[in-house]
């Protein structure tokens, strides 16, 4: 069993209402382009809508920074008044997996040293924290005979079986359903996702398990397929949020 690592060892913010580049779920298809279009940062600045209009005055929302290998090396979030509510600084060894992360997030600092183990006999790869015994967050994630990822167990801090990932994909082998499972089995909360002809995410909806869309994704691309604008939509469609990103690359 061949396994890429790149598709999910970034574990970073998955919130439906913060707007960035970097995704873990396409991190290898991501990272390709990142280093093809020579990416050293992306910024994004978000507008919000008012009565159906998009209004002029932002905030600078995030800030992500690349190596030349594409790997995310620092990531930050800020709030309306420009402060730092979210930083991590990512560590990678010569085969590009992360080995540890540090930074803050609201007000309080932390430290991970990460450890990998493989499981050929399940198709495993598991991820944990250096010192368990201080923290026993864990992600075990399965893949099919071809490598590709299917189901991630994510355990919280105190070794607690906090929920399961499930992946469904299309025949062209592209991520078209992602759904969130309860520790009793019951899915709570649902992602499907759409492409363009190119192969780049056009729309992405999340849903509560009876299929009750409560915010829907559009996403825009440059010529060279680099993300340019995510907005946002409630329920009912009525865009809430835009952002728009800039790049900055390496010469």
């Amino acid at each position: 069993m061949v396994i890429n690592i790149f598709s999910f060892l970034l574990i970073g913010l998955t919130s439906g209402t913060v707007s960035h580049l970097h995704n873990s779920d396409f991190a290898a298809k991501q990272k390709q382009d990142i280093v093809k279009n020579k990416i050293k940062a992306v910024t994004g600045y978000t507008y919000s809508f008012a009565k159906g209009k998009l209004q002029k005055k932002g905030i600078k929302s995030s800030l992500e920074l690349f190596d030349e290998n594409g790997n995310l090396t620092s990531e930050s979030f800020f709030n309306e008044r420009g402060e730092t509510y979210y930083e991590y600084s990512h560590y990678y060894n010569a085969d590009g997996i992360e080995i540890k992360s540090v930074g803050i997030e609201r007000n309080k600092p932390f430290y991970n040293i990460w450890v990998y183990s493989v499981n050929d006999s399940l198709n495993t790869f598991t991820r944990h924290h250096e010192k368990t015994k201080i923290n026993k967050q864990k992600w075990i994630t399965y893949f099919d005979k071809n490598g590709v990822k299917i189901k991630q167990e994510q355990y919280d801090k105190e070794g607690l079986f906090a929920f399961t990932t499930l992946f469904a994909y299309n025949a062209a082998g592209q991520l078209t359903t992602k759904t969130e499972v309860d520790g009793y089995g019951n899915a709570y909360k649902i992602y499907n996702y759409t492409y363009d002809k190119k192969g780049y995410i056009a729309t992405m909806t999340e849903s509560y398990a009876d299929n009750v869309i409560y915010l829907q994704h559009k996403y825009g691309y440059d010529k060279m397929h680099n993300l340019t604008s995510h907005t946002i939509s409630n329920a009912r469609g009525e865009a809430t949020n835009m952002t728009l990103f800039t790049y900055n690359y390496y010469k």
